[in-house]
């Protein structure tokens, strides 16, 4: 569960030889609830890394858990069957209404 969060802002790592596509797609959650928020992604194929972000646009913090987005994928054809997939969500960062900013596990 999080407390007094306006927003978060956090980073996906990946090893990009194993992937055609990678997408991040932000679904309904406590945080964004009433479909205010400004979401960001950018996919940086070559590099491994997706940025992502979100944050309210009503000022106010919310409590609450659960997922707030996904992570889409396509494997590389030709890719070998069991071969494992890694992905770390890394720079995770809550930010509160009155500007404070903590890290998050991620």
């Amino acid at each position: 569960p999080l407390s007094q969060v306006l927003g978060v802002s956090f980073d996906v790592d990946y090893d990009a030889s194993l992937f055609d596509g990678v997408y991040l797609k932000y679904v309904s959650s406590f945080l964004n609830a009433s479909n205010q928020n400004v979401e960001f992604r950018k996919t940086d194929l070559p590099s491994g890394k997706v940025h992502a972000a979100s944050v309210r646009t009503d000022q106010n913090n919310v409590n609450g858990d659960g997922k707030i987005a996904e992570l889409w994928f396509k494997i590389k054809s030709g890719t070998a069957d069991n071969t494992p997939v890694n992905f770390t969500v890394n720079n995770t960062v809550k930010v509160t209404a009155n500007g404070s900013q903590s890290p998050l596990t991620g």
